[in-house]
């Protein structure tokens, strides 16, 4: 596998845990199931606005980009983005965090403080639960692999 892409596996697996893999991958239903309901983007326009949103940069450059490499992912799941588009996509932001952050728990310190900004300090408990087994989970399965750098 391409090193890149496996890092962008290894990112992914930080931001959402053991999701069931790659979503570029998912079963077409699923992938639009969670692009429309999760994140409130009924087409493919609305996911272009929301990648490019990410792209000029909303909460923090963690955050930011590892939304853009999961929307990414999704959208080419859900039909809605091609093949290329989406690594593309991906590709770029994961360029962004590596100049930017120095491991994969730097990464993880800016998702959490990005998700507290995003939901302006009253992130849902659910939210909150969810991060430390995203991080064992990418740890476990990912960081011995994958160098950040």
């Amino acid at each position: 596998m391409d090193p890149r892409k496996h890092w962008i596996l290894a990112a992914m697996a930080l931001y959402h845990g053991d999701q069931g893999g790659d979503p570029g991958y998912w079963a077409r239903s699923r992938a639009l199931s969670c692009i429309q309901k999760a994140w409130s983007t009924p087409d493919r326009d609305a996911l272009i606005a929301l990648i490019d949103r990410y792209i000029s940069g909303e909460c923090n450059v963690g955050f930011d980009k590892v939304r853009i490499i999961w929307l990414a992912r999704v959208g080419f799941g859900a039909g809605w983005l091609d093949e290329e588009t989406s690594w593309n996509y991906a590709i770029r932001a994961r360029e962004v965090i590596q100049h930017t952050y120095g491991s994969w728990l730097e990464l993880n310190q800016a998702i959490n403080e990005g998700i507290v900004d995003w939901y302006r300090g009253n992130v849902p408990q659910a939210r909150r639960d969810g991060r430390g087994p995203a991080l064992q989970y990418a740890a476990r399965t990912f960081f011995d692999k994958v160098p950040f750098r």
